[in-house]
């Protein structure tokens, strides 16, 4: 990644070390001293930070769920622990159902629990609203169920 600093010097806009940037919201978002070292971070609606990478080549991408705790990290060196929910099917498939809750109508996110079978896979649901967990059942589209 460029340094903020060479990005500003291109652009000639005068700026003093450290450079230190945070979102609306007050979290730190980007940091680099006068020896060239930086920092970034991501972090999701709540808070929690969902990436981090530094000028040591370092990066760490978490997940979390809706009660702040953390579900799943991988970072550069092949650290990794959970389950993470960002894993998708490189196919087409269906849901019977909707991804919404049925008790308080929030989004529903959903990650593969590893159950595929022949007709498609198993997809653990948890609303972000409520904190509801809920097992889905995805099946294949195939060309017969296509012209149904």
């Amino acid at each position: 990644m460029k340094k903020l600093s060479d990005t500003y010097k291109e652009l000639g806009i005068d700026f003093t070390f450290p450079i230190e940037i945070e979102d609306a919201n007050g979290n730190r978002t980007y940091c680099e001293d006068s020896d060239g070292l930086w920092s970034r971070w991501e972090y999701d609606a709540n808070g929690n930070v969902t990436y981090y990478e530094d000028s040591n080549d370092y990066w760490r991408k978490s997940e979390y769920d809706v009660n702040g705790n953390l579900t799943y990290y991988e970072t550069r060196s092949g650290d990794r622990e959970g389950t993470p929910r960002s894993q998708s099917c490189a196919g087409k498939f269906d849901s019977p159902r909707s991804h919404v809750c049925d008790e308080c109508q929030g989004l529903l996110d959903g990650y593969f629990t590893g159950r595929m079978h022949q007709d498609g896979f198993d997809v653990r649901m948890e609303c972000q609203k409520c904190g509801k967990e809920e097992a889905v059942k995805f099946s294949f589209v195939t060309k017969q169920t296509e012209a149904l």
